[in-house]
C-alpha cells in the first residue's frame, strides 16, 4: 500500500508494517555487525519480522552509535507506533527496547527533547501514576540516574544556556516536567481513592511493588537537594504518616490485607520507614548547607561559564 501523501511543505506520516514471526530470516541480520552505521528506522520499515526487529534493536543498543536531533521525528513516530499496538503483543514487546535506545543513544542536542517526549508518554491521573507505567518509569529513571554532564565551552548558545541552568539550578530547572512525575510517584504510597477524593490526610496503603516507586523518587530528590529541597515538607508528611503504619504492622492482631508485605519480608515497613527518615535527614541537612554555601556555588558556576 502506498503511504499517504501530506500537504505541500509538510513531512508525510511515517508508517510501520505490522510485525509477525519470521525466524527463518534471522541470518540476514548477521552482516549488520560489520556495518559502521545502519538506520534502525529503515530496518523496521523494510522487515516486518518481530525476530529481525528485535535482533536489530538489540544490536543497536549494544553498539556505540548515536541518535542525532535530525532523527527525532522518525524515532518518536516509531515509538508511538509500537506503544499503540495494543492488539499486537510482539510490537508492544519491542516498545521499551526502542524507547531505551532513544533515551540512551540521543546526542547532547537531542537528549532533553527525548526526555520530555518520554515523560509525556506517562499517564498521570488524579495525581497518581496509572497501571502500566512501571516499566516506562524504570527506563526514564535509568536515564536520569546516568546523568547528563555539561560543557561550559559549548558553542551552541541554546545548549550552553541549558548547561548553565543545569549547573546553577539543577535538573528540575532544566526538566520541570519531571516534578509532577515525582509527586505522582510519592503518591504511590497512599490509598489511591483518598488521592482522587483529595483527602487532606490520605491513608498509607500500597502493594508490594509500590515502594519501589517511592525509593526511585527519593533517590532523585536527594540527589538534587543541592539545588532544590521543595519536596521536604511532602516527604516529612509521608514519613510521619508512615510511622503510624509501622506501629500498626507491629500489632500481633493486625489482620490488614497488606500483611502480605510482612509475609514476604518481616522488615518491610521498618525498611520503608528508614528510607523515608533518611531522605528527610539528608534534605534538612541540604537545606542548611544551601543557605550557607548556595550563593558561593552559584558564583563559581557563573564565573566558569563566563570564561571564553
Amino acid at each position: 500500500m502506498d503511504e499517504p501523501t501530506a500537504p505541500e511543505g509538510q513531512k508525510s506520516q511515517q508508517t510501520f508494517p505490522p510485525s509477525y514471526s519470521h525466524a527463518q530470516h534471522l541470518s540476514d541480520l548477521s552482516g549488520i555487525h560489520y556495518m559502521p552505521h545502519f538506520r534502525v528506522i529503515d530496518y523496521f520499515k523494510e522487515h516486518g519480522s518481530y525476530e529481525l526487529r528485535e535482533a536489530a534493536i538489540n544490536q543497536f543498543n549494544s553498539s556505540e552509535q548515536t541518535i542525532y536531533a535530525s532523527e527525532q521525528a522518525d524515532w518518536e513516530a516509531l515509538i508511538l507506533f509500537l506503544k499503540e499496538q495494543e492488539s499486537r503483543r510482539a510490537d508492544r514487546d519491542l516498545y521499551p527496547k526502542v524507547l531505551t535506545a532513544y533515551l540512551f543513544k540521543a546526542d547532547k542536542a537531542l537528549i532533553w527533547r527525548a526526555m520530555r517526549f518520554a515523560i509525556g508518554l506517562l499517564e498521570i491521573k488524579h495525581g497518581t501514576l496509572t497501571i502500566g507505567d512501571p516499566e516506562l518509569i524504570k527506563i526514564i529513571f535509568g536515564r536520569l540516574k546516568k546523568g547528563f554532564g555539561f560543557d561550559c565551552y559549548e558553542r551552541n548558545s541554546e545548549l550552553r544556556e541549558i548547561n548553565r541552568q543545569y549547573c546553577l539550578n539543577g535538573l528540575f530547572a532544566v526538566l520541570p516536567e519531571i516534578v509532577p512525575v515525582l509527586e505522582a510517584m510519592l503518591n504511590a504510597i497512599y490509598n489511591s481513592i483518598d488521592i482522587v477524593r483529595e483527602e487532606a490526610c490520605p491513608k498509607i496503603k500500597y502493594g508490594w511493588n509500590s515502594f519501589v516507586q517511592i525509593e526511585r523518587a527519593l533517590r532523585l530528590i536527594v540527589r538534587e537537594s543541592e539545588f532544590n529541597t521543595d519536596f521536604l515538607p511532602t516527604i516529612e508528611k509521608i514519613a510521619l504518616t508512615h510511622r503510624e503504619k509501622l506501629r500498626a504492622s507491629r500489632k500481633a492482631n493486625n489482620n490488614d490485607d497488606e500483611d502480605g508485605n510482612l509475609r514476604e519480608d518481616p522488615f518491610f515497613y521498618v525498611k520503608s520507614q528508614a528510607a523515608l527518615d533518611e531522605a528527610v535527614r539528608l534534605l534538612r541537612r541540604a537545606q542548611i548547607d544551601n543557605i550557607k554555601n548556595g550563593a558561593a556555588r552559584q558564583q563559581e558556576v557563573e564565573e566558569m561559564f563566563a570564561q571564553k
